[in-house]
């Protein structure tokens, strides 16, 4: 099971990066199984790095040091690549719905039976319904996309497409949320959503989208 947490700067998720002034630029892209904090984490630990082999082939001399000087930025937004060849998925039915046991943001890839079982059991809550629908892993991938716990109703999550290009997927995830004339109830919801694509892979770019609608 791969699992992606999401990082929100905007209407789009953006990758995680350091640029190096003067130097190349190491961006670590959203990938399943890192949190941000592990992935900024790891950067950090890079940044150190070099910059204990500037002063190693510079000199010890601080003087002699050229300051380069390290900043976190945003990246460019993940995309979809314009040569990218939709690819058709469906959504399982029972898998959208607002409330679910999965309380932080996540991405998944699930490859396996015994991974979508676990994923499928968070997707029921307490209920134990909808049951578990049938998959056949052999020739296909199971992706799924959870908000996190959200404080009203309101707010949805959809995913738009699924993409294809040099053997490397791409999953365009939508956020729904309320605006100002929606009236919306004082709840803790979970939105959750799940298809079924009819392809093999492990992993996936998930390219975050976020709509603000407005009620009549």
């Amino acid at each position: 099971m791969s699992i992606k947490p999401m990082h929100q700067t905007g209407a789009i998720v953006s990758k995680a990066c350091i640029v190096f002034i003067g130097s190349r630029v190491s961006c670590d892209v959203h990938r399943p199984g890192r949190s941000l904090r592990s992935r900024l984490q790891v950067m950090g630990s890079t940044v150190r790095q070099r910059v204990r082999h500037l002063r190693l082939a510079m000199g010890s001399s601080s003087a002699k040091v050229l300051v380069l000087g390290l900043a976190i930025t945003a990246c460019a937004e993940p995309a979809v690549p314009a040569d990218a060849i939709a690819v058709g998925f469906q959504e399982l039915q029972g898998a959208t719905r607002s409330r679910s046991k999965f309380g932080e943001p996540q991405r998944l890839v699930l490859r396996r039976a015994s991974d979508f079982s676990s994923f499928w059991s968070g997707v029921q809550g307490e209920s134990q319904e909808p049951a578990l629908p049938d998959v056949d892993f052999a020739v296909s991938t199971v992706v799924a996309a959870a908000l996190g716990a959200r404080g009203s109703t309101g707010f949805e999550v959809r995913v738009e497409g699924v993409f294809v290009m040099n053997s490397e997927f791409f999953v365009v995830v939508r956020e729904r949320r309320p605006g100002g004339t929606c009236v919306t109830g004082a709840a803790i919801t979970n939105p959750v959503t799940a298809i079924v694509v009819d392809e093999l892979f492990e992993e996936a770019t998930f390219v975050e989208e976020v709509e603000v609608y407005e009620c009549g």
